[in-house]
């Protein structure tokens, strides 16, 4: 119910990534209707890529694949190795950089980095191109020898503010603009 205006994008490349627990499944495929994901605090950049995947894959050009069906749950990725020892999540997605502090601890404690593929997600087309292109990408393991390479699906992320606030102080809304352009 809030409306957002875009202030800048967000100047660092961040890469949606799905992560599964020690013995757990290792594709998106392999989620259904009984699973579910924690897709972090409601509002956050990974929710919001959540709802839109899902959007995308329940629309006219998706054929409803199970993995939307699942059921997302919200709150701090720094919960997650919690959650699912409890048996509360059977997977996490997140949209962050390769080499952010959650990534790490997950994959110390064991979890593994899964296929995030789906064909109506790569084909989706949004301003004359896709809406989300897709790459190969490097994250440095903690506990091996070997980094690992994981096809990722590229996010652009966006400085974002309520309209109705900014629109009451173009002041405000002007200097916002300006700081977060000289952001590098």
């Amino acid at each position: 119910g809030c409306n957002l205006l875009p202030l800048g994008i967000y100047p660092a490349q961040e890469y949606a990534f799905i992560m599964f627990p020690p013995g757990g499944e290792n594709e998106m495929d392999d989620l259904g209707a009984s699973n579910r994901i924690l897709v972090g605090e409601a509002g956050s950049g990974s929710a919001l890529f959540w709802r839109t995947i899902v959007s995308i894959e329940n629309g006219e050009h998706g054929n409803g694949s199970n993995w939307s069906k699942a059921e997302p749950v919200y709150g701090p990725f720094a919960l997650a190795d919690t959650q699912a020892s409890l048996g509360n999540i059977d997977a996490v997605i997140m949209v962050t950089s390769p080499d952010a502090d959650i990534i790490q601890q997950l994959l110390t404690a064991g979890w593994e980095v899964g296929e995030l593929d789906d064909k109506d997600i790569n084909d989706f087309q949004f301003n004359r191109g896709n809406l989300y292109e897709r790459s190969t990408i490097r994250i440095d393991h903690p506990t091996r020898f070997r980094d690992i390479r994981q096809d990722a699906i590229e996010v652009r992320s966006y400085w974002i503010g309520n309209s109705d606030f900014l629109a009451a102080d173009q002041g405000f809304m002007a200097r916002a603009a300006s700081l977060i352009g000289t952001i590098k």
